[in-house]
């Protein structure tokens, strides 16, 4: 789900929060060491994205932000913020010359660049997180 969260609103803050969970608290944050990576450029985006970029943009960035059930995509268009929600089970992550995360037939590619090596501890807890997300959700008969 790809939404406008300049202004957020109440309606809003429960969809995102039935799909991803509420914000971790400030403990929680802490003890994970942080839930938000720092900015990484998008190399390219599926045409869902394109009235959230303009087509003079050279450079665009994003950031994400962990929630218990997905994650958030944050990227700025002049003055809109839009996020990207995704839970963990609709979440797909690829490497190879891009980071190619894809999700509801969306995808963003992120430049396999210095900015991406930073935040790698970030995407590797990521990947746990859903993981740990997707085992506790499963029912064993």
């Amino acid at each position: 789900m790809i939404v406008n969260t300049t202004y957020l609103e109440k309606d809003l803050v429960k969809k995102i929060a039935a799909l991803v969970g509420e914000p971790f608290s400030f403990i929680e944050r802490i003890k994970m060491k942080g839930i938000g990576s720092s900015r990484m450029i998008i190399e390219d985006f599926s045409p869902g994205f394109k009235y959230c970029f303009s087509a003079n943009m050279s450079l665009r960035y994003c950031n994400f932000e962990l929630r218990p059930k997905g994650i958030m995509i944050h990227f700025n268009q002049r003055n809109s913020r839009y996020s990207w929600v995704i839970p963990y089970y609709r979440l797909n992550m690829f490497r190879s010359d891009f980071l190619s995360i894809h999700a509801d037939g969306e995808f963003l590619r992120i430049r396999k660049d210095k900015h991406l090596k930073d935040n790698s501890k970030i995407i590797k807890r990521i990947l746990t997180l859903k993981e740990i997300c997707l085992c506790e959700s499963r029912i064993i008969y």
